[in-house]
């Protein structure tokens, strides 16, 4: 993967916290929607983090929440319009999708960001989002879909699985949030007697416990 420079443009904190924070690259990143780069947040090393933004573009946005004040979480805060960072990319485990093909998105928390950056890239996306936990972007992604449902709690989450699962019996699902949750969420769809080959796991780039990586970019 090749490194370009990064210049901060705007930062944008939404009604829920999650803080979006985009970028002016180099170089065009050339990405799909749904798929990740590494960020490089001076003295903080460099975290994978899922692009929120349009990839038509040619800017690039991550979205991300920085309560945890890790080292390059407080990097990542400490920018201002005009700062440097890096990237990446792009990588990412979530297929392409066909915007007119039946769809369900499953996402938690701020593991809606694929879902944002797809919902951004399409006029309208014939597609289910089911989204659990805080509601970050959760009307900008639903203003895209079919139909959209929040819940607060995961209960909420397994009766509206079973339901999608009779709604739209020839769906691809595509889940992404933390790893326990993709887990149970695609033991469910299994047991209901969803194909394997139509449950898509992503990994939720913004949280999980990788230790940051810290190489020395050069700018392109």
């Amino acid at each position: 993967m090749r490194i370009t420079s990064l210049t901060l443009e705007t930062i944008v904190e939404s009604d829920t916290g999650a803080v979006e924070f985009v970028f002016l690259p180099g170089r065009p990143l050339s990405h799909r929607a749904g798929q990740a780069a590494l960020i490089f947040a001076p003295g903080g090393g460099a975290k994978p983090f899922t692009l929120t933004s349009d990839d038509r573009s040619d800017r690039v946005s991550i979205a991300t929440s920085l309560q945890s004040g890790s080292r390059f979480k407080r990097a990542l805060a400490g920018l201002t319009p005009g700062d440097r960072a890096f990237a990446a990319g792009a990588i990412g485990t979530l297929p392409a999708v066909d915007p007119a093909a039946s769809q369900v998105l499953i996402a938690q928390g701020l593991g809606i960001t694929p879902f944002l950056s797809l919902a951004r890239s399409q006029d309208h996306l014939n597609a289910t989002l089911l989204h659990v936990g805080t509601p970050h972007y959760f009307d900008e992604v639903a203003a895209a879909t079919t139909t959209a449902t929040h819940h607060h709690h995961r209960e909420g989450l397994i009766d509206a699985l079973d339901q999608t699962v009779a709604d739209r019996p020839d769906a691809d699902w595509s889940l992404s949030g933390r790893s326990d949750f993709i887990s149970a969420v695609a033991r469910q769809l299994t047991d209901a007697g969803v194909p394997a080959r139509r449950i898509h796991r992503d990994a939720f780039w913004g949280m999980g416990g990788s230790a940051a990586i810290r190489p020395a970019p050069q700018s392109v």
